[in-house]
């Protein structure tokens, strides 16, 4: 619909596109002049297709969200600088066409279309990590962008809600204490780029913002935070040796005996590492009867099974690389033993790597340049499948 020079004109050519639009559900008003949206628009409930393209547009209302019908916009050729989050209310929307538009951003209200198919950003001039997303991964690289950024825009709100309503609650009512809980909000949401490790600091706000407002920062809050960490890890663990404990004893032992056996071999373990290895290996470091249960002789079980079991795993290290060096006599020994050692650190069991030993001339190619430490493993494995070995 060509542009008319006519005020009188284009009002009389509009009401015939909202009728049509009201009986059809598609409003075209494509290449007609506009400057802003007739406000008639956003009274067509049933509206399925909105084509805007080739006006002359630099802003869309947020009446654009009472649009909730509307699965298609078509918004190409306009100098639309920015959208508005009320987009966001577009729950049905499929199609939105944005080429060869001003836009240097999308808003992360895109992100919250749940039926969103197509977004065209064709020819636009985004900012660069919108435009490195969209080249890399295409629409829905960038929808994943939008949405991590929507989610710590979230987390950012949340944040600042526990530091005002649930810590500094005093501070919170002057001017100078909100703005100072803001600032240390945004200090905070750059020590936590991680939204997970965010969430947690919300959740334990008031244990971890402990110092006054005056005295609080970002790097106290970080180490706050991988003190709590360790501290919900060390219990987690604790609660698996107790069911460690209570099995290998089971049926021998009351249950008091088997809960002080199994508070005396965490407390004994210095790191959250050694009481993993504990773990895994239980069986071997306990000893037979409950009530002998001490956690340092158990510590000292453990260090000693951990050095044995490393030496077993360098003596395997040391057999697989003169079973190379065997292979490949005229390479040099400090290069064949870096590759025996890349090609060990993939291989998780001493087990597996003696029958990698075993089957050297199977499992490596001839050409000492062609070793892939990858690729030999997973020769090893398909090996071992066919030999029924875990």
């Amino acid at each position: 619909m060509a542009a008319s020079p006519s005020g009188v004109a284009l009002s009389s050519q509009l009401r015939s596109v909202l009728l049509e639009a009201a009986a059809t559900g598609h409003c075209n008003l494509s290449h007609t002049g506009l400057a802003s949206v007739p406000p008639q628009v956003f009274g067509i409930p049933n509206l399925r297709r909105l084509d805007l393209s080739g006006n002359e547009l630099r802003h869309l209302p947020d009446r654009i969200g009472d649009l909730t019908s509307l699965e298609e916009l078509w918004l190409a050729g306009n100098p639309l600088l920015e959208l508005p989050d009320a987009l966001s209310g577009l729950r049905s929307l499929r199609v939105l066409d944005l080429r060869r538009t001003r836009l240097r951003r999308v808003p992360n209200a895109v992100s919250r279309l749940p039926r969103l198919l197509v977004l065209d950003l064709a020819g636009t001039s985004l900012r660069g990590d919108f435009q490195a997303a969209l080249q890399d991964g295409g629409p829905a690289a960038l929808l994943g962008l939008l949405g991590r950024e929507d989610e710590r825009l979230e987390l950012q709100q949340q944040l600042r809600e526990a530091l005002r309503r649930r810590v500094f609650v005093a501070d919170a009512d002057t001017e100078g204490g909100a703005a100072a809980i803001d600032a240390l909000a945004e200090k905070v949401m750059a020590e936590f780029p991680v939204s997970a490790e965010l969430r947690t600091v919300i959740r334990n706000a008031e244990r971890i913002f402990a110092d006054p407002l005056e005295r609080a920062n970002a790097a106290a809050a970080r180490d706050r935070y991988i003190a709590l960490s360790k501290d919900t890890k060390r219990r987690q663990l604790g609660a698996e040796a107790e069911l460690v404990i209570k099995a290998a004893y089971f049926g021998r032992a009351d249950r008091e005996v088997l809960e002080r056996a199994a508070e005396s071999v965490v407390a004994a373990q210095p790191t959250l590492s050694d009481i993993q290895f504990f773990l895994a290996h239980a069986r071997e470091v306990l000893p037979a009867e409950a009530a002998d249960v001490d956690g340092a002789t158990v510590a000292g079980a453990c260090v000693a099974l951990r050095r044995r079991l490393q030496a077993e795993r360098e003596s395997a290290i040391a057999g697989l690389v003169r079973a190379l060096s065997a292979k490949y006599a005229d390479r040099e020994p400090a290069e064949v033993d870096r590759t025996g050692r890349a090609v060990a650190s993939l291989v998780r069991k001493t087990d597996h790597l003696r029958s990698l030993t075993a089957d050297v001339g199977t499992l490596f190619p001839d050409e000492f340049n062609s070793i892939n430490p990858a690729k030999v493993v997973r020769a090893l494995r398909a090996l071992q499948r066919e030999k029924g070995v875990e």
